[in-house]
């Protein structure tokens, strides 16, 4: 993009040193092809397009209805093209894919992958597929980020709504009640980036599961069976960590 800025620049330099402004006189009597000098407010000072005159003219204020400037149409041509310029820096940093390996609800088990499209630098959609301890599992969500995606910051907070595994259920010698339950979950974590393009890091992510009423029946099955014993309970806050890299 700055290199398009250059070239028009150049360009519009080139043809504007062949221009030429216009006076239009009152009454549409007539219009004058010249090269203002000055703007004087109360009157224009100018030189006819003839490389033999060099005599400086100078007309009033009441003499003519209005001029058009060359000079003024190249300034507003660098000025949308730095506009562009601008919006494609502003943009830039949307549009971004991202792939990551971790542990957690965020990768729908002990291990799994995550794959993170960013449509806009303030939020992203994502999906997980990963191993739970009796089977697999996925995720789908949706993260919203409380500092832009890009390469400002290194330390990028979010929050996140998602559906999918968030619970199971794993009992030696009684493969019966082997089951992986979905649900929803929301949390919010970090990210933290490194590198020239903050394009790779590790992310911690807090999740909170929304535990199903499948799960909580089969649960309380399994409390008031005396046969069971029961080591571990399930949590109400989880974490997750990954490493990420940008695609």
């Amino acid at each position: 993009m700055k290199l398009l800025y250059v070239l028009v620049l150049l360009i519009f330099i080139v043809l504007d040193s062949f221009s030429q402004d216009i006076i239009f006189k009152k009454n549409n009597s007539d219009s004058i092809k010249c090269r203002i000098i000055e703007d004087k407010i109360t009157s224009l000072r100018y030189k006819l397009n003839n490389s033999n005159d060099t005599t400086i003219y100078e007309i009033k204020q009441n003499d003519y209805d209005y001029y058009v400037d060359k000079p003024d149409e190249l300034n507003d041509v660098v000025s949308s093209v730095k506009s562009i310029e601008s919006t494609n820096e502003n943009l830039k940093d949307g549009f971004k894919t991202d792939f990551g390996i971790g542990l957690g609800l965020d990768y729908s088990g002990i291990f799994g992958v995550k794959y993170t499209f960013f449509p806009i630098k303030y939020a992203a959609v994502f999906i997980s597929v990963g191993y739970m301890n009796v089977d697999a599992g996925y995720n789908v969500g949706l993260q919203l980020n409380i500092l832009p995606y890009g390469t400002e910051f290194n330390l990028r907070p979010h929050i996140k709504f998602m559906y999918g595994a968030n619970s199971s259920i794993h009992i030696n010698g009684a493969s019966q009640y082997n089951k992986v339950y979905y649900g929803y979950t929301y949390g919010g974590g970090f990210e933290f980036r490194f590198g020239r393009f903050k394009d790779v890091g590790f992310d911690i992510d807090f999740s909170v599961p929304l535990r199903s009423n499948d799960f909580v029946k089969d649960y309380n099955k399994i409390l008031n069976n005396k046969t069971i014993i029961v080591y571990n309970y399930p949590p109400k806050l989880t974490i997750g960590i990954g490493f990420h890299i940008q695609l």
